[in-house]
This record gives structure tokens, sequence and C-alpha cells, in this order.
């Protein structure tokens, strides 16, 4: 790439990158009012969500604030209470992932919104009923569902209705509307409990009635859809570069990715899989602090139910502060750099939790309440900052698959670890010595969200780079040009620590025959492997005929014509070579168009068909390439990836295969060959690739890589005459 067009790729990239609200050291954000005003948007959609999050709130600190007198009306102890919640964990761990892929599917994100509301609030009401311990078991397992299904559709929803110049802002007032939850249910159980003398039964009843008429403000959400405010806007000014207007969002076909697929898509970005670890070891805190907490307010200060009550709730008011607080000074400088929300909240998160384990080892009450409220708060500005930062470099429609992440690491992962590894702590050494020990992995956890962000502007910049591909293709689609058949651009992938692929651009035109040759261990056969599906790349793209499979399964990849022999192990020994021969042919349909896949097999390899009932791993190695080859006639795929073709093979059997290979090919079948003998595969080919160290270091014609002694003489030539047929 030359000084010119790297100066017009970064110009590029800033702009795309100002769209979001970002890069611009010297602007500052207007006020959120101000924001809003000027791109009429309502406010409306902030604060029904919100509303709907202190309702969900009800459900959870009820139970957390009652448990006490709960277990001792049905008779079991703190220990059940830490089971339960962590079963609770398990099942908010487990919500996310259908939710997520439901919204994928069908969207409906803000009817969704109302009906989790109602749900939580018909929990609240059936806990109130419950007289024996298994109904309150499945009482809590449906309340963390619910629970974690909210995880994955408020915040997502917030995002795309709101532009990215306010996200921290926004996401920060939803968390004051979460602390607010805290505040106002615990408030509401001291006055029901205090001067209205309600029991606990009597409580949930009057909670759960308020929930279910709060969720009515769900009737006015709106769902704008996937990056209305964000990638729309980040892909018209990409348009406008490539010659198109800057109000006409790109469209280049992308399938949509299936939850696995989705997942595993979102684990390839390093902030999000760095978020995903901390968040799991601050789920080991979590689960057993909130059984800790209010029986050591119980135990250690003999406080009732509603004082309890006021404690929380005293202790969320500075919770509500800090959080706005935080939104207002943190957005101008997340501008400029995105990290810095995470390194704020990280290195507050580390302080909030020693604060609350030095809090409780104290003696007295006032002082231990004013510095458990300062920790309390601290830890609290975790959720905005961690949730702005990762949906900023997660595409839109990936946002509720993130959400589901981040909640299945702090609930499923870690609460039921901390359940299993912390919860026995009390017994030893007392319920203040056990909250004060969770500071450690408290910690542990605030570390590592200073360390996920560190990776936040490379992420950035992956995610940038990918729109502005998308838009020059959308270019070359206006132009008439069409697209390659296979585009493999800025391929990079590694192996644990070590790092395979630098880099790495290929293309194949259609019903073009490639040679990919190179050294040993350079990473041919492994760059097949992503081509094919099979190792999903760090970073990069992988597009057939345009459409971006970069993360699509394998099986959907065979699905689309791309078909992977690799050397030596392309069949089954025990089957068949009939068997193998119908399984090629099972994805053709119906009975006539599979026999005749198999028939054009057989009539391409006679071989074969004397050996129909023969196990593959009785076949000579020879006569196992055929049949992998085989499975190319019997489906005439759109891309054949064939890994060392001749490798162990006589030279008569090299000369058949070869001779099938380009009938293959003269069918319209596009072929990569990886290919040990460089004379073979170069008299094979018109193009021809040469890797070395994971780099692509020629790419060209054929006949000029033979005069590339260079390279070449570290490939193994045969000695031999170039088959030819």
């Amino acid at each position: 790439m030359n000084d010119s067009t790297t100066t017009d790729m970064d110009a590029l990239r800033a702009k795309a990158l100002g769209t979001l609200g970002l890069g611009n050291a010297a602007e500052t954000p207007p006020p959120l009012r101000r924001l809003l005003r000027t791109e009429n948007l309502p406010w409306t959609p902030m604060l029904v969500i919100g509303l709907l999050a202190v309702v969900d709130s009800f459900a959870n600190y009820a139970f957390l604030v009652l448990a006490p007198d709960i277990a001792r009306t049905l008779g079991f102890g703190m220990g059940t209470v830490t089971v339960l919640l962590a079963l609770k964990s398990v099942a908010i761990g487990v919500a996310p992932l259908p939710t997520s892929a439901w919204i994928a599917r069908w969207g409906r994100r803000a009817l969704l919104a109302g009906l989790l509301a109602v749900i939580g609030s018909l929990i609240g009401l059936g806990t109130a009923f419950v007289v024996v311990l298994p109904a309150i078991v499945i009482v809590q397992l449906l309340a963390g569902l619910a629970n974690g299904a909210v995880s994955a559709v408020h915040a997502p929803l917030l995002s795309d209705n709101y532009p990215p110049a306010a996200r921290v802002r926004v996401q920060a007032v939803y968390s004051t509307f979460v602390a607010a939850g805290v505040i106002v249910a615990p408030l509401l159980i001291a006055l029901l409990a205090g001067p209205l003398n309600l029991t606990w039964r009597g409580i949930l009843l009057v909670l759960g009635t308020l929930g279910l008429i709060a969720a009515a403000s769900a009737l006015v959400l709106r769902d704008p859809g996937f990056g209305r405010l964000d990638g729309d806007r980040m892909r018209g000014v990409i348009a406008e570069s490539t010659g198109g207007q800057a109000d006409e969002p790109t469209d280049s076909p992308t399938p949509d990715l299936r939850l696995g697929e989705a997942l595993r898509r979102l684990m390839v970005i390093p902030t999000v899989k760095r978020v995903v670890r901390a968040q799991a070891v601050f789920g080991m805190v979590n689960v057993p602090f909130q059984a800790y907490l209010f029986y050591y307010l119980d135990d250690r200060w003999n406080l009732a139910a509603d004082q309890r009550g006021l404690f929380l709730a005293g202790a969320s008011v500075l919770v509500v502060a800090a959080t706005l607080l935080f939104g207002r000074l943190v957005e101008p400088r997340f501008r400029r750099d995105p990290s810095i929300a995470m390194r704020w909240a990280g290195v507050l998160v580390v302080l909030g939790v020693v604060l609350s384990g030095i809090a409780v080892l104290l003696p007295w009450f006032w002082p231990m309440a004013v510095l458990f409220s300062i920790g309390f708060a601290c830890v609290g500005l975790m959720i905005p900052a961690v949730t702005a930062t990762t949906f900023t470099v997660t595409p839109s429609e990936l946002r509720p698959h993130a959400s589901a992440l981040l909640a299945i690491a702090l609930g499923a992962v870690g609460g039921t670890a901390g359940a299993l590894l912390l919860s026995g702590l009390d017994q030893q050494i007392g319920l203040s010595g056990a909250i004060a020990a969770l500071a450690l992995p408290g910690a542990i956890a605030g570390f590592l969200i200073v360390r996920a962000g560190g990776g936040v502007a490379a992420d950035l910049e992956a995610m940038v780079d990918g729109a502005v591909e998308r838009g020059q293709l959308d270019a070359q689609r206006r132009s008439g040009t069409p697209a390659p058949l296979l585009a493999c651009r800025a391929v990079e992938f590694s192996y644990g620590p070590v790092q395979v692929l630098h880099g790495v651009d290929l293309t194949v035109r259609e019903g073009e025959m490639v040679a990919l040759l190179g050294t040993n261990g350079a990473g041919k056969s492994t760059l097949m492997k992503v081509i094919a599906g099979l190792a999903p790349p760090d970073r990069g793209s992988v597009r057939l005929g345009g459409l971006d499979v970069t993360y699509v399964d394998a099986e959907r990849r065979s699905g689309m014509g791309v078909m992977y022999v690799p050397g030596g192990r392309s069949v089954f020994p025990t089957l068949t070579v009939h068997e193998h021969l119908r399984l090629f042919a099972r994805p053709l349909g119906g009975r006539a168009a599979a026999q005749a896949g198999i028939d054009r097999a057989l009539a391409a390899f006679n071989d074969l068909a004397e050996l129909l009932d023969t196990p593959a791993g009785a076949l000579s190695g020879g006569q196992r390439q055929m049949l992998g080859v085989a499975r190319a006639h019997v489906t005439r795929p759109r891309l054949l990836l064939i890994d060392e073709l001749s490798i162990g093979l006589s030279p008569k059997v090299v000369g058949e295969l070869v001779t099938q290979l380009r009938a293959i090919n003269e069918e319209g079948t596009a072929v990569v060959l990886i290919e040990q003998s460089a004379n073979l595969a170069l008299n094979c080919v018109e193009h021809a690739y040469f890797m070395e160290r994971g780099r692509i270091r020629f790419d060209g014609r054929a006949k000029d890589l033979l005069g590339r002694d260079d390279l070449l003489r570290a490939v193994f030539l045969d000695g031999a005459e170039a088959v030819r047929t």
C-alpha cells in the first residue's frame, strides 16, 4: 500500500469514526438535552426502558432484602439462600442466549421488553403464595430467566435509539434507573414492613401489582432497528467516498449468523473476549456477596427487613449521583479515547471492592455505612462503562448477543463458580471476614477490566475497515464489476499465542485454477481451513461471491458450494466406497439427482466402481485420494480446495488425479491447489500464490513464479518432468 493510499484510508477511517462521535479531540459533546433536540429524538425510550429496569429491580431486590424472613418462615438457612442465588445466576446466564437468537430472527424488542416486565411482576406475585422450598426454587429459576432475558433487550435497544455521541451518558442514565430501582424497592419494603406492618407475603403482592401497572408503559416503545444511528450513518459516509450518496446505506449481502456463529464472531474481538473474562471473575464475587450482605446486616447489626431496605436504598442514592456524574465526565474523554471508560471503571472497581471490604470490618455502624456506600457506588460504575465500550466495538446487529455473553459470564459462569468456591467462607472466617475476602477476586476483575481497554482502538479500526471493505464492494457492484468467487482480505489467524497468518490477501475468480505454494509451516493449510470455515480468523474477512462468510459455519459453507479435501484425511475408514458416495450425494436432494452425481464420479474413476463394497480404510493411498476428489464430481462445487494432492502417490495416480481436476475445473468449478511439487502445481495453473511465514510473498502468473529461484529454492522441486496430460 503506497503512502497516498494509506493517507486516504486514514482520512476515511477518521471520517467514519467521526460519525460515531469518536476521534475528535477538539470537539466537546453538547449537553444531552440539546443533542436530543438537535437530532429530533425523544426522551421516551430512555424513560420507559429505565422504568422497566426499575420494575425488574422489584423482584430481584425484594427477595434479597426479605431473604432472612422468607427463610425463617419456610425453615431453611443461609446456605440454601446461597444455592438459590446460584441457581438464579445460572438461569440469568442461560436466558440471554435464546433471547438474542429470537431477537436476531424476529426483532420486536420493544414488545419483548414489555412482556418481560409483565412476566417479572407475575413471578413476584407468585412468590407471595409459595409455602414449600421446591416452589421457591422454581420461582427463583423463573425470575432468573426473566432477568437474564432483560440483559439482551434493554441496553441494545437503548443503544439503537440514541446516537453514539451520547452512548456513555445514555447507558449511565439507564444505570441510574437500575440504581433507582435498588432505592425504590427497599424503600417500599421499608414502608410496607414498617408503618404498614405487612408480612413478606403482603410486600411481594404490593410490589408485583405495582410492577404490572408500570409494565403498561412499554406500549409506547418502538424498535428502531439495528444500527440506525451509527452503522447506517457510517456506511453512508463510506458509500459517499466510493461514489454513492451520503444517505445511501451500503447493502453488501451478509448472511444472518446463527447463534453459535454470532458468539464465535464476538469472541474474536479482543475487547469483548477480555470483558467476558473480567465479568466471569466479577461474577464469582456477586453471588456470595449478595447472600452474605443481608445476613451480615441482620446478624451483625440486628437490622429488621425495613431497616435493611433503608440501608440498601441509602447506599444506592450515592450510586445514582456517581453514575450521572460519571456519564458527564467520561463522555468527552470517551470521544477522544474510547478505552478511557473501561480504564476508569476498572480502577474504580478495585477501589470499590477494597473500600467495601474495609467497611464490613469496622466496629462502628455509620462509618461502615458511609464507606460501604462509596464502595458500592464505585463498583456500580462498571456497568455503563463496560456496556458502552463493548457496544462501540460490536456490530449493531450483534449487540443483543454481546449482552448475552456478558450476562452468561457474570451469572452462569462467574455466579456458579462463586457459589461453589466462595459460599462457605462465612463458616470459616465469619460473615465480616467472608465479605472482606471477596475484595481479592473483585480487585482481579477490576484489573482485567483495565486491561480490556487496551485493545479498544484496534478493534474500532478493524470494525471501520470492515465497513470500508463493504463500501468498496458496493462501489464495484454499482460499476458493474462482478465480485470474485473468493476474496480473502487481511486474514490473520493464531493458534493460541502463536500467530500463523499475517494479513493474508487471496483472490480466486469464477472458474479459475490457482496454486498455493510455500515452505513447510508457511500457513497454507491453515488458510485453507479458514476459507472452509474450520478455523475462524482473528481479523480480516472471507467472502464468497461478495457474500461475507467469515464466521459462517463450515456446514453452511459446504451448502454454498465450498468443498475442502484435506491431504490424506478426506475419507472415513469404516465407511465403504458406496456409502461415501451416497453420503456425498445427500445434499443433492432427490434420488435421481443423487444417482446422477454418483454415476459421474464412478465414470471419472473406474477403479472405484470395482470397490464399492470396500471400506475406505482398506483402500490404497491413491484410491483414498480418488474417493476424496470424487466428491467434486458428485456435488459439482463452486470452489474446490485441495490440500496436498500428490503426497505419497505414484506418478500414474497423480496423472489421473490431475486429469480429473482439470475436468472438474472445465465444468466451472474454481480450484485452489496446495501441492508439494512446485513443478506439478505450476504446470496445472495459470495463477499462483507463494506463502512464507504466514505472508503472501508472490501473487501473479504461474510462469513468472517458475523464474523466482529466490522463492522456490525453499520448496521441494520435483526432479521428474512435470506431469502433463
